[in-house]
């Protein structure tokens, strides 16, 4: 899905605080609106296109929460992209974070930058949820007012530093482009 404003394209890769920039933007900027077309905009007709990624672990952990929760339901509502990442790792499933992200990572490595790169055009800018606030002002100057999130801190099991390394070793690629200077986030902890 993506979020069309005065002056740019939002394109939202979900699980990395979409709900809160979307409502930031809607705050800021009365001409927001959500075309009827899912992912990626066939037609790019705005000087700026953005979107935010998220820690590949932290990214699955909040997979794991956003699916537990719902009973592991493949599919359910929204773009055919989300329903694609949910056949591809429902079928994944385990009782405990760790474990799921430690079986995702083997089974799977570098699936999280697979499923980041679907929505990645040439020229687009790239912040990250981790510094969400302060990557949205720098990608949008002009935002005066960020929606605080509504679930930070809710019901997120605690990731091993050895799992985090794991999965950081296996995203790799993702890992390097985006988080080259972070070893280790305290919101793993």
């Amino acid at each position: 899905m993506s979020e069309i404003g005065p002056d740019f394209i939002f394109i939202r890769i979900p699980k990395t605080g979409t709900s809160t920039i979307t409502e930031s933007l809607r705050l800021n900027f009365a001409t927001v609106t959500r075309p009827p077309h899912h992912g990626v905009p066939e037609v790019i007709d705005k000087p700026l296109v953005f979107t935010f990624v998220r820690h590949p672990a932290l990214w699955l952990r909040s997979f794991w929460n956003n699916r537990r929760r719902i009973g592991w339901e493949i599919g359910g509502s929204g773009s055919p992209l989300w329903r694609e990442m949910t056949q591809e790792l429902c079928p994944l499933r385990e009782d405990e974070c760790d474990d799921f992200l430690a079986r995702v990572s083997t089974e799977k490595p570098g699936i999280v930058g697979d499923i980041f790169k679907r929505f990645m055009i040439p020229n687009i800018k790239v912040g990250r949820t981790e510094h969400l606030n302060r990557d949205l002002k720098r990608i949008l100057p002009q935002v005066a007012r960020i929606v605080p999130p509504s679930n930070v801190g809710v019901d997120k099991p605690k990731i091993q530093i050895g799992t985090f390394m794991y999965v950081s070793s296996q995203e790799q690629e993702i890992v390097d482009k985006y988080y080259h200077c972070l070893l280790y986030t305290s919101d793993a902890a």
